[in-house]
């Protein structure tokens, strides 16, 4: 076995004895967890190795309703994860879920309204006024209730429609150019995202 493929070797078994050390001599602490102190270790571990060459400090538990919101420090930078209290899940960020469907409710009413009420948006996503125009509904997994894209399968429904420029709003059998706000959207066709 030559030099390289030696050294590709070491470096795939030591990865491989890392994880089985971690499986193995940590399991305990992922199935039961074992307080704050080790909920601390665990964030500290699992950041560093995650990020190769950082070096966590000052790791502060707050309980945070029901998850631990884990405040650390990385050279000079502080960080913040949150963690569950078993230490078995660690994630970035933190959605509470009732907002979460509460704004997915309000944007399948809205996009429901306007797709009713015959309101079309036309665009084309490689275009900048279009992109403007998107992203004010966030990606909203509704947009394709309203939205045609004007490339692809979607041309001929533009020229169809005498799109000349986008985005364009077909509204109540009218045309219009432009991006428009969410106030024009609500006055021109009488549906409203509650925000």
């Amino acid at each position: 076995m030559g030099l390289k493929y030696g050294g590709i070797f070491l470096g795939i078994l030591m990865v491989i004895m890392a994880f089985l050390y971690l499986g193995v001599t940590n399991s305990d602490r992922w199935e039961n967890g074992h307080g704050e102190e080790r909920i601390a270790a665990i964030v500290k571990e699992a950041f560093e190795l995650a990020n190769p060459g950082a070096i966590v400090s000052d790791v502060t538990l707050i309980d945070d309703d029901g998850v631990y919101r884990a405040i650390f420090r990385v050279g000079d930078d502080l960080m913040e994860v949150f963690v569950d209290k078993s230490g078995k899940y660690i994630f970035t960020t933190r959605t509470e879920t009732n907002s979460t469907i509460t704004s997915y409710r309000s944007q399948k009413q809205f996009f429901e309204c306007l797709r009713d009420r015959g309101t079309i948006l036309y665009g084309l996503s490689t275009t900048n006024a279009t992109i403007r125009q998107l992203s004010l509904f966030s990606n909203s997994p509704y947009l394709g209730y309203v939205y045609i894209d004007c490339s692809g399968d979607g041309m001929a429904v533009c020229v169809e429609n005498n799109v000349t420029s986008v985005p364009s709003w077909g509204v109540g059998g009218n045309m219009y150019e432009g991006v428009a706000t969410i106030l024009w959207i609500e006055n021109m066709t009488g549906c409203y995202l509650q925000q």
